[in-house]
């Protein structure tokens, strides 16, 4: 079971030390008494464990690990996950945990624990209207932030064997990327045992 992959998270990826938030659960067979255990796929549970604990150790953490900044991140500005609609027709969308680091680079969680045909459309959707969110007319391209989306996915969306894969969007041949500004970084907890 990935119960608890959330709190043994990525050691494989992350050079930094790993703090003891990260320290995993005693087997089961030291467990005195049952508890049904929630699952931290399910979207509450997801929030809550990645903003409890005042500075968001867990949160700080991950992020660390999966988006590999220059330096470990030190502050993280928590957002309103909710992105206002421009027109009464518009979508309205809420996100997991949005966040805003140093460098005022955005960044976006998700945990998607069922994959359908519309998931990559959903999380481009979600990328797009984060990214525009609060430009005004008038207003330079140039007050836009780089926005990073980081979707936990309990069931497989890509055919790749990889748990973590980038995505940039960039020219098919030469590789140039056409922008900074777009990065998806899928996580598949399904592929975890590739990791051993």
């Amino acid at each position: 079971s990935n119960g608890f992959w959330l709190l043994i998270l990525l050691p494989w990826s992350c050079s930094r030390a790993v703090p003891s938030v990260w320290a995993p659960l005693p087997p089961p067979a030291i467990i005195r008494s049952p508890v049904q255990l929630l699952k931290p796929t399910t979207d509450l549970v997801f929030k809550l464990l990645l903003q409890r604990d005042q500075g968001f150790p867990l949160l700080r953490s991950m992020l660390d690990c999966v988006i590999c900044p220059a330096s470990p991140i030190e502050t993280i500005e928590l957002l309103n996950p909710d992105i206002d609609r421009d027109y009464p027709v518009d979508k309205p969308i809420s996100l997991n945990v949005r966040v805003r680091l140093k460098n005022l680079t955005r960044v976006d969680i998700e945990m998607q624990s069922q994959v359908t045909a519309q998931t990559a459309s959903r999380f481009l959707y979600y990328w797009a209207r984060d990214y525009g969110h609060g430009l005004q007319r008038g207003d330079d391209y140039s007050v836009l932030v780089p926005v990073v989306s980081v979707i936990w996915l309990a069931e497989d969306l890509l055919a790749s064997q990889q748990f973590h894969s980038v995505f940039h969007l960039s020219e098919d041949t030469t590789r140039e990327r056409f922008s900074t500004d777009i990065e998806f970084q899928p996580l598949a907890l399904k592929k975890l045992h590739f990791l051993s």
